[in-house]
């Protein structure tokens, strides 16, 4: 239960993330509202790319080198989606590379951020079980 309650947090962060991706993508480039259809595609990216957090998975754990791989994959995982589902949305023509540049920072730049999210949140629960253990063993 736990695995599903994770999936359906992702897919709801990930659509998060993808409507303000594409409302910032709207601003820059068209100044349209964003249709049903829209919002219908970003729920697609962000179901299918919900099971992507299992490419961190391991039996060990990671060194610093092999998460900065695993990070790689996954990113470019994220970017292979969106460019299938932008492609099929006609979101993105493939004969303007601008915009198929714009949309690969706005991937870019929200895999970074959410990475730093996590950063911080792993950094927040490392401290409180450092300051646990110490109480403890005074």
């Amino acid at each position: 239960m736990d695995t599903f309650k994770r999936m359906v947090t992702n897919i709801i962060f990930v659509f998060g993330v993808a409507v303000l991706a594409m409302y910032i993508d709207r601003l820059v480039f068209s100044g349209n509202i964003i249709e049903v259809s829209t919002l219908t595609g970003l729920l697609a990216i962000s179901v299918l790319t919900a099971f992507f957090p299992f490419i961190f998975i391991a039996k060990k754990e990671l060194s610093r080198r092999q998460m900065l791989v695993r990070t790689g994959i996954h990113t470019l995982a994220i970017l292979a989606v969106v460019l299938l589902v932008a492609t099929i949305m006609g979101w993105i023509v493939w004969t303007e590379p601008f915009r198929i540049v714009v949309l690969t920072g706005l991937v870019i730049l929200m895999c970074v951020f959410t990475g730093l999210l996590a950063e911080r949140k792993t950094k927040k629960l490392a401290d409180e079980l450092n300051e646990k253990l110490k109480e403890r063993y005074k």
